[in-house]
């Protein structure tokens, strides 16, 4: 057996894989490098065959199982181990999640807070950086796979035959700091962009269902997908990743042009695969920075101060408060990029937001089929255009959504206030308006 890290021999490495490619390319990597790779695949996620071929050891787990994760590094002697691989988030959000993934003792203790005592949210870094301590409080260390294979972040430049058009870096100019402010807020690395328009906006659904709503709200038009990282990423976990199935998608959706942050986006297939597909679809493929595009990177200052009013006896929960007291600033950062007009809430993590496109009732429709068993919903301001056709449809849709809380601006019309009023009370549903006030 190697050695345990010497400087230059062989080492030992621990690899957690969910689903994807990545976790494959990081394992032949090491083991390309002469190293041992220790594998813990996550049940449902992880591509077990195949790296039960590359790893020197390879074991199955479920995603509440961190005590027999950490023993069986331990066991190996395993110090450093890294995530590679995409977790379905959405998954989390499900009822009884800690009981149907049966967790041990050591899960139990590290999540309480978070699952059952609902101290904290339930956001993508949230989570992980639970899991990195987890693992550390017993002696293994996780490090970004991007320190093992650095080769794997794109750098700078047009890789494509293909290059970018006048009108191509106006909407990734629209798109990107829409981007960067929802990679703040901690629920989205990507948006689609047509003309101008932001088409869709991911939420927990990730980057290909965002394609697929674009997709067919971009009346046939070829239309721009970018994906950048956030603000502060921990390039430890959930680094925004693309590959040939990125390029598939967009090509069965119609989109032409891919837009990438430099050196903080990974390929997840090699490269020249990657480029070559790309040029065989004809599309774009550019990796960008914030300052070659002269993006303000500046964070937008918080000066509201929030006020409740409650519509109906049913009030909603400290939990659900605390969805609120998130949620309103989100739409307000949002409405400087004309989008947002809806918001969905669960457990403090963003589920969707409304695109220049989406009508409010397919924000909320979308949510159900993601967490059917309620969520918060938020409506923001109303034009006062708005028809009884469309009211009616989002009418519709909260009744079969069993939305537990819907807030509402204070600048609401009567006639579509006394709906939504009519419709909790008969639905069992806290409707509260919210009032903002200068600090």
């Amino acid at each position: 057996m190697p050695p345990t890290n010497e400087k230059n021999g062989p080492k030992r490495y621990g690899l957690i894989a969910g689903w994807g490619n990545y976790p494959l390319l990081i394992a032949r990597e090491l083991k390309k490098e002469g190293h041992c790779v220790y594998c813990l695949g996550v049940a449902g996620h992880a591509s077990g065959r195949e790296l039960r071929e590359i790893c020197d050891v390879y074991r199955e787990m479920g995603l509440a199982r961190f005590g027999t994760a950490t023993r069986f590094f331990r066991k190996y002697r395993v110090t450093e181990a890294t995530m590679a691989g995409k977790i379905f988030k959405r998954f989390l959000l499900r009822p009884w999640l800690v009981w149907r993934h049966l967790p041990d003792v050591y899960t139990f203790l590290t999540f309480f807070s978070l699952f059952l005592a609902r101290k904290t949210d339930l956001k993508d870094d949230t989570l992980l950086l639970a899991a990195v301590k987890a693992f550390e409080n017993r002696g293994v260390r996780l490090i970004p796979a991007t320190n093992l294979v650095p080769d794997l972040l794109i750098p700078q430049g047009i890789l494509t035959r293909r290059v970018l058009s006048d009108g191509d870096y106006r909407d990734i100019r629209l798109a990107w700091p829409l981007i960067r402010e929802i990679g703040r807020i901690d629920f989205g690395q990507a948006a689609a962009v047509c003309g101008g328009k932001i088409l869709a906006i991911e939420g927990i659904d990730g980057t290909d269902e965002t394609i697929a709503r674009a997709g067919k709200d971009c009346g046939g038009k070829p239309f721009t997908v970018v994906k950048i990282a956030k603000p502060n990423q921990d390039m430890r976990f959930d680094v925004p990743a693309v590959g040939v199935k990125t390029l598939e998608k967009m090509a069965s959706f119609g989109a032409d042009t891919l837009v990438i942050e430099a050196m903080r986006t990974l390929c997840v297939d090699p490269r020249i695969e990657f480029v070559d597909r790309a040029n065989q679809f004809g599309m774009a493929v550019a990796s960008l920075t914030e300052q070659e595009l002269g993006i303000d990177v500046s964070d937008p200052a918080s000066d509201l101060r929030l006020e409740f009013s409650c519509y109906t006896k049913k009030r909603p929960t400290a939990q659900q408060m605390k969805d609120l007291y998130l949620g309103v600033p989100v739409m307000r950062s949002l409405s400087r990029f004309g989008v947002g007009q809806a918001v969905t809430l669960r457990e403090r993590s963003v589920l969707a937001v409304c695109s220049e496109v989406e009508s409010r009732a397919q924000v909320v429709e979308r949510s159900t089929k993601l967490v059917p068993d309620g969520f918060t919903v938020i409506l923001g301001q109303f034009s006062g255009r708005e028809t009884a056709a469309e009211t009616g449809k989002l009418i519709r849709v909260i009744e079969c959504s069993k939305a537990r809380v819907i807030a509402v601006d204070a600048t609401l019309p009567d006639w579509i206030l006394s709906r939504l009023i009519q419709t909790a009370k008969s639905h069992k549903i806290a409707l509260v308006q919210v009032k903002e006030t200068l600090v």
